[in-house]
């Protein structure tokens, strides 16, 4: 199903940031047939992730370094990866306010406020 194809899609984008391109190999129909047994439980994650808009934004608020950021970035852009879905691009819009929000309660005074290392840019 569609579904599974961007769940299955969204766990290669994953597993590619986590751990580099996977080399394809004989073993990629086993490797197939495994993912496609665990599509449910990463489908559940994922939607629950997408619904979580407010952790994700106090988590972005956690972040101090450049590695952190990109792995923060990276995660977010594979869960949200399918803006075309107007569920998915309306959660992605909120998650992008909660991060603004927090970004604007946070800051000491307005210098503070949207620098390059804003966690919302």
């Amino acid at each position: 199903s569609i579904l599974e194809d961007r769940v299955q899609k969204g766990i290669v984008h994953l597993n590619e940031i986590l751990h580099g391109p996977v080399p394809k190999t004989s073993e990629d129909d086993r490797l197939d047939q495994e993912i496609k047994s665990k599509v449910s439980t990463y489908e559940e994650l994922f939607t629950v992730l997408q619904l979580q808009v407010s952790y994700l934004a106090t988590l972005s608020m956690t972040i101090k370094d450049e590695v952190s950021a990109e792995v923060f970035v990276n995660v977010v852009s594979a869960i949200f990866a399918d803006l075309q879905d107007s569920r998915i691009r309306n959660l992605f819009i909120l998650l992008l306010h909660l991060m603004t929000t927090k970004e604007l309660e946070s800051a000491k005074n307005i210098d503070d406020v949207f620098q390059p290392s804003s966690r919302v840019f």
